[in-house]
Formats: structure tokens, sequence, C-alpha cells
């Protein structure tokens, strides 16, 4: 983030600023007046115009371009109409309108069979696709557009793409991929791309390289940027490209090479009124300083970053500063004040935790809200289909009528002309008129069933719909868990890691460290176990089912169970005289009533042995399993019952447990599509029913 404010103003603004402004009313003008040889350069000042136009007038401003576009007498200008549309609602962030504008570009330029104009509209659904979190998908339409530029032979526009392919990949971490879209792009467009765009290709290889800590290539690459930015007297650039070779020369340890180009960096900064840079600058600087132990520099550099704080939005600089600040007073001996800059920063960390989880929640109801549309797009299309081929059957009835009556009226006239054939007249019209109630019957039965497949179809859509609903709510969850259960023993690790003496690891002071670093360590071995075993429950949910003996499953439970039994003798009796066979998951039904069962024996009462009954029964279309004991009970007027069943829950702490048995219960109840209910008090045991289909 330290220099992104320079990279978009270097490399972004300038390719769309700089041609000539033209007014709105001039182009529509230009627009009406264009050849198949003009239009392009028309919609390129149009697409320059309306990215400074407000958001309003520039939507008015697409719907007249696209209707002038409509009445030209050549192909092409309506699929860069459309693609202004969408270009207009992207820069307003709306993700879906843009989307659906570029879909009807693309289909347009199809239609017509105008590859380039395919092309240009694949790349700019590229762009949209990344803007909303679809990364696959926006892989997809830039590879797709890369290949119709290469086979038309247009290589500015391939080289653009390879560079849009490469800062893409190297958004999603897949560096490889980055490094050689970026080395063709900048191969294919030494002569034709912007000398900006030429300087962030090799840059960008260099930021995968020392993502990749492979910093001999790194400084190569980053050497060969710089260069290219002094070249081009590019003083943003000069900023960006000498500060990321300070970066790789102190993740190599070496500061002295390191300084002078962070000092670069920071004049340049401060030279154009860039502060986030300097303040950045700073920090780096004063790390260098604490490096050599040149406390006094370093503590002049960092009071240069507190005082530009205020300068500075982003909480990433926060978070580097106060870790920075923490470390200087840490090895000053000022042990008061480290501790308070770094509960500073662990204060930024969350917050800025909470924001990327939030972005990432924000980006995946993002993409249920398309799979939503292009479902209920796919439903709308059905019920048209539908409605058309009702529409043909009552036209082929109206045929049919209309032709028997033309008959009934040839035969009218053959009665009337002959007598003699009355007889055979009748019988005729006879076996006509069965004929056709047999069709109308025939018409109805098949209405009949036509409505009742719709009725199925929306039912089944409704249940697709309730399990992405579920499907979601677990996502939730299960980040939940990762984002708070996770943090706690990571971060007591992280500041047992920072106090720890690595200077004189014979420390005494160091040992009582350990011994907590490898408590921690054990907490949050515990916990990604228990992650490990939520995953594995959701996946063995796409088992088959399977006719289960109830007698045979708890059978099994019990022989599992034989020494927690014998121990606590614990008396189990089973009921299965209603129901005794269930079409289940066996595994579920296994792990069920494992579940209960331990839970009975281990909260039993201190005043009597463990008593468990096993009963089914039928309760309306559903099969009730009951496992009911007289342990010690839980109070349920304090909480409701789905307390009880929520993730490391536990209502009793005088045994060993982790409040996971109740919660994979839950889970796998409702994998079945059932559901699950308790009656509860204290002293007086639990009953658990369960209802499941029968």
């Amino acid at each position: 983030m330290r220099h992104f404010f320079l990279l978009v103003l270097s490399v972004f603004f300038p390719l769309f600023v700089s041609a000539q402004s033209h007014s709105l009313d001039s182009l529509f003008l230009a627009l009406a007046n264009a050849t198949p040889a003009t239009y392009p350069s028309v919609f390129s000042h149009i697409e320059q115009t309306l990215q400074k136009t407000e958001f309003n007038a520039a939507l008015q401003a697409t719907d007249k371009i696209i209707s002038i576009s409509q009445r030209l007498p050549f192909k092409g200008p309506g699929a860069s109409a459309y693609r202004c549309k969408a270009i207009v609602y992207n820069q307003n962030n709306k993700g879906m309108q843009a989307l659906q504008a570029t879909q009807q570009a693309y289909r347009l330029a199809q239609k017509d069979k105008l590859p380039m104009e395919e092309a240009h509209s694949l790349k700019l659904m590229g762009s949209i696709y990344h803007s909303i979190g679809r990364q696959e998908l926006a892989l997809q339409q830039y590879l797709k557009a890369l290949e119709i530029y290469y086979q038309q032979g247009y290589q500015k526009s391939e080289a653009e793409t390879l560079y849009e392919l490469g800062n893409l990949c190297y958004y999603t971490h897949k560096y490889n991929a980055s490094k050689r879209y970026l080395l063709k792009a900048y191969q294919l467009g030494s002569d034709s791309l912007d000398k900006r765009i030429l300087i962030s290709c090799i840059n960008t290889i260099a930021l995968a390289y020392r993502a990749k800590e492979e910093y001999s290539d790194a400084i190569h690459y980053q050497k060969l940027s710089y260069q290219m930015a002094i070249q081009a007297k590019d003083s943003a650039w000069i900023a960006i490209t000498a500060g990321n070779l300070g970066v790789i020369y102190q993740s190599q340890g070496n500061n002295e090479k390191a300084l002078p180009y962070y000092l670069l960096d920071l004049n340049l900064s401060k030279k154009f009124n860039m502060w986030g840079s300097a303040a950045n600058n700073y920090i780096s600087i004063a790390n260098v300083h604490l490096q050599k132990r040149n406390y006094s520099l370093a503590k002049i550099y960092l009071d240069s970053a507190i005082y530009l704080k205020s300068s500075v939005r982003e909480h990433d600089f926060l978070q580097v500063l106060y870790q920075t600040l923490s470390s200087y007073y840490l090895q000053t001996n000022q042990l008061d004040k480290a501790y308070q800059y770094q509960k500073l920063q662990y204060t930024v960390k969350d917050s800025l935790d909470k924001r990327k989880y939030n972005a990432e929640l924000e980006k995946v109801m993002a993409g249920y809200e398309w799979d939503k549309k292009q479902a209920e797009i796919a439903l709308l299309k059905k019920d048209n289909e539908i409605i058309q081929a009702e529409a043909q059957q009552k036209n082929n009835t109206l045929f049919a009528i209309t032709g028997i009556l033309i008959l009934i009226m040839m035969l009218a006239f053959i009665l009337y002309r002959s007598n003699r054939q009355k007889y055979k007249a009748n019988y005729t019209l006879t076996l006509q008129q069965k004929e056709l109630s047999e069709k109308n019957e025939e018409i109805k039965q098949f209405n009949n069933s036509l409505e009742q497949k719709v009725e199925e179809r929306t039912h089944q859509l409704q249940i697709a719909m309730e399990n992405v609903v579920r499907k979601n709510q677990h996502l939730e969850d299960f980040a939940y868990v990762i984002s708070h259960n996770l943090r706690a023993p990571i971060a007591r690790i992280m500041g047992l890691v920072s106090i720890f003496n690595k200077d004189n690891l014979q420390d005494k002071s160091n040992l009582p460290i350990l011994e907590h670093l490898n408590t921690a360590a054990v907490n949050l071995d515990m916990v990604v176990s228990d992650l490990n075993d939520i995953l594995l429950m959701q996946t063995l949910a796409d088992q088959y089912k399977e006719e289960v003996s109830l007698e045979d499953v708890t059978r099994l439970t019990i022989e599992s169970l034989h020494e927690m039994i014998r121990t606590s003798a614990a008396s189990i009796q089973t009921d299965y005289s209603q129901v005794d066979k269930l079409l289940t998951i066996k595994s579920y039904m296994t792990s069920i009533l494992y579940n209960l069962v331990s839970n009975a024996i281990k909260y039993q009462s201190p005043e009597r042995s463990p008593e468990i009954l096993i009963k089914t029964s039928k309760v309306n279309d559903a099969v009730c399993l009951t496992v009911k004991d007289n342990g010690i009970g839980v109070d349920l007027t304090k909480s409701n019952g789905n307390k009880l069943f929520k993730l490391y829950q536990r209502m009793h702490t005088h045994v060993e447990g982790k409040g996971m048995g109740l919660f994979i219960v839950k889970e796998q109840v409702e994998a079945l599509n059932g559901k699950i209910e308790v009656e509860s008090a204290p002293n007086q045991g639990c009953a658990f029913h369960i209802y499941l289909p029968s």
C-alpha cells in the first residue's frame, strides 16, 4: 500500500485523461456522422469524457449514445455503446449492472461477427469480474480476449491484456504466472505501450520475485525499472522503484545499500507533498537505524513519522508504526512504552483483520447475489418457455377446432346434397366428435401435469435456495471460529516471541516464556484439530443414504463405550418396537448416538447410577429418536435450548470437555433434513428428541 496512490496516479490517470476534452453534445454529433473508420476514435473520446462526468448525467448520455449507434448504417458502434454504459456503471461501483451491459455488448459483437469488438468486451468483462472479486471468471475472460487479439494480430491490445493478466495473477499470488505474462507484455509492447506501463511491468516482476524471496532476480528487475524511470524522467516512478529497492536490500539484511534508496524515495515524496509515502519511508529508515543500534537517529525518524500520522489514513501504516515504536522502546529497555505500543499494534491489527473479513464477506455476498440473479433469470426463462408452450398448445387446439368446424360444414353440405350418405356422414361425425373429446381430455391432463411440474420445480428451487443460505451461514460460523478462536493463541505466541531474549538464550527469564509458548501452541493445535473435525463432518454429508438398523448402531456404540459404561455402572435400555430401520447415513447415526450416550454418562448425577433409555416413535410423517438420561441436567430457563448446540458451548465445567459434541450432533441431524429438541431441568436429566424423515 505504500506506493499505491503513486502507481495509480502515474499509470492509469494519464492514460484515461490525457486526450483533449470534448463536450458531450459535440461528441453526439461526431458519432452521428461517424464512419466505420472513424467510430473507434470517437468512442475513445466518449469514454474519456464520460469518466469525468457525474454519474446520472453520464448514464443518460450512454442511453443517447446507444440510440444514435442503433441508427448508424454499419455494424460495430452498438457493442461500443454498451461498453461505454458498462464503464460508467463500473466506475461507480455498480458491478452487476456493468456486467449486464458488457454481456449485451459481447452478444452484439458475436451477432455482428466482429472479433475485435468481442475481444474488447471480454477484456472489459475481465476487469469488472476482477473488481467484484470473481478472479477465476476474470482470468477466463482475459484469456479469451488474448486469444482473439493474437489471432487478429493486434499486438498493442494483446500486450495490454497480458499486462492485465500479469497484475491479476500477482493480486491472486500466482507469482510465476504473473512474471510470465508481464515479461511477455513488456517484450510485445516495448514500442507501443506507454512508458509508465512498461515500467510497471518490470516493477511488478521484481515484486513477484521479492514475494518468493528470490532477491537476486528481484534486485535485477527492480534496478532495471529504476533505470527506466530515470530515463523517462518520471519522478513518481523513480520514488516507487527506489523505495522498492530499499525494501529488497533491507530484506537481505543489507542496510547500507537500502538506506540511500529510502532517502531518495523520502526526498521525492516530500518534494511532491506525498506525505503517506514520506511517512512510510521515515519508518523504513528508522528500522534500518534500529538494526544498526543507532537509537538516536531511529528516534528522530520515528518522531517524524508520528508527526505525519494525521496525514496518513491507512491502517497498515499505523500497524507498522506501532510495531516499530514497540521494538524501539523494547531495545532501549523502556518496557512500559514497548508494551503500550504493542497493545496499540494488536488493536490496529484486529481492526485490519475485521476490515479484511468484511471485505471478503462482501465479495462472497456479491457472488451469492450474482448466482441468485442468474438462478432467477434461468427460472424466468423456464417460465417463458412454459408460457410459450401453453400458447402453442392453445393455437394448435384452435386450429384443430377450426378444422373440425370446416369439416362439419363440408359434411353438412354433403348431407344436404345426398340423403343416401346420411348414415355414413353421421357415423363419421360421431367418430370425429369422440376423437375431439379424447384430445381435449389429453390436453387437460397435460395442462394439469404441466402445473404439477412447475410446482415441483419451484419447490426444488426453494430447497436449493435454503441450502445456499444454510451453507452461507455455515461459512460465516466457520469464519467466526477462525477469526476468534485462532487469534488468541496466535496473539499470545507473537507476544511471547517479542519478549523472548534472543541475544542471551541462557537467560533464565526465557524458561517460563518457553513454557507459555508450548501451552499456547498446544491450544492452537486443539483449535485446528476441531476445525478439521468440522470440515470432515461437512465432507461426509455427501455420502449416500442406506437402510440402517438402529439395533446394530446401538450395539456398536455400546461396544465403543464399553469401558466408560462398566466404570460408571450405567444401564442402557432400548425400545425400537415402532421403528427399527431408517434410510439414513450410517456414520452420522453412529456419531449422534455416540455423542448423546457418552454425554449422558459423562454428566451423570453423583447421587445415582446412570440410566439411559433409547427409543423410537412415529410422529406424523417423521420418526422421533429419543435419548433420555437421569443425569444432572441443565437449567433451560436461563437460556433457550439452542445455546446447548453452539460450538465450544459448555453448560458444566466440572467435567473435562471441549463443547464440540452437541454442535456436531445438531449439524449432522440438520444434514439429514431433521431437527433436534431438548427437555431438561436441574438434577432431572435430559431428553433429546431427534426428528428425521420417515
